[in-house]
């Protein structure tokens, strides 16, 4: 798949450039609410959308500033009785998670918000996306080879099917796809995240493709 943003566009498709971090996660760019930029950890093993609230009391270090709820007029809290709300109604809901070999985890609200991506006609915004915000924040996008600032202060659920899962809310707007190609780590030009109706793999004669086999859990697995 061509990374080549100026590539011609398919009607009805979302994208949004993936960068490389120096701590070895992949993020892209997405603005939330009324708006502000976020940079979201692509993360294929949860269905859990988060990001780090501007009045964290555990927060981990980033190079943006964390994304502040009260600023934004499309911020809604989550009624127990949503049936997206898939977490215990309590004040505080545990968001927990589960990334590479450590197991950090986010407590703080759920609630709902617009969520702002690329697309054919410049931009999408994609209305009342479940999102967890962070405010005990138990997590580390640290730099620790490098010394690099953390770019990255969100994660974005693209796992399972869970009602969580963004690629659930794409339903309202095209199919409920995604892909991307690995950018390299230590080059400033991104890839791109491809959502919708032209998440495929085109062109070339060495390209394959196996079935994804279902789980019971949030992760993909192939045989």
């Amino acid at each position: 798949m061509s990374t080549n943003s100026s590539e011609p566009l398919v009607p009805n498709t979302i994208r949004s450039p993936v960068r490389h971090s120096f701590n070895d996660f992949l993020y892209t760019e997405i603005y939330i609410g009324t708006p502000q930029k976020a940079n979201f950890h692509i993360d294929t093993g949860s269905s859990m959308t988060w990001v780090q609230g501007k009045e964290c009391q555990t927060c981990f270090p980033v190079s943006i500033p964390n994304f502040d709820g009260k600023q934004s007029t499309t911020c809604r809290a989550m009624l127990a009785n949503n049936p997206l709300c898939v977490l215990p109604a309590t004040g505080l809901v545990p968001i927990s998670r589960r990334m590479l070999m450590a197991l950090p985890e986010s407590e703080g609200l759920f609630g709902l918000e617009k969520f702002t991506l690329l697309s054919n006609q410049g931009q999408q915004a994609i209305p009342n996306v479940p999102y967890g915000l962070g405010l005990d924040n138990h997590v580390n996008f640290n730099d620790r080879y490098h010394g690099q600032p953390n770019p990255i202060s969100e994660s974005t659920g693209l796992g399972g099917s869970q009602p969580t899962n963004i690629l659930q809310q794409l339903n309202q707007i095209t199919l409920q796809r995604f892909s991307y190609c690995l950018p390299p780590q230590f080059e400033s030009q991104p890839s791109l995240l491809h959502l919708g109706n032209d998440a495929e793999i085109r062109g070339g004669t060495n390209v394959f493709a196996t079935p994804i086999l279902g789980a019971p859990n949030d992760h993909y697995y192939v045989r």
